[in-house]
């Protein structure tokens, strides 16, 4: 299922953006819940070498995965959707 960018979303890549760090460096650092901006929390996963992220919406839950360049283009306000997946 596809939802619009949140502001939520949004201010989480911006987070990440802010911190230039390569794939690799995020991968060092790896934490699945380094990040948390109201209703979005998760972090880098070096197994998936991908964001890793949890959304809360109203009271549902949903997962989502992005790149680095998906956020880099949703920080940017070019990327206006994301595919997520509720966990059940």
């Amino acid at each position: 299922m596809q939802i619009q960018v949140t502001e939520a979303i949004r201010a989480v890549c911006r987070q990440i953006v802010k911190e230039q760090h390569t794939v690799e460096e995020w991968a060092e650092i790896e934490s699945d819940d380094m990040i948390t901006v109201d209703s979005v929390r998760g972090g880098f996963d070096a197994t998936e070498a991908e964001f890793c992220f949890e959304l809360r919406i109203d009271s549902r839950e949903f997962w989502f995965q992005l790149a680095l360049a998906q956020v880099e283009q949703i920080a940017a306000g070019t990327l206006r959707v994301v595919e997520v997946r509720s966990p059940d």
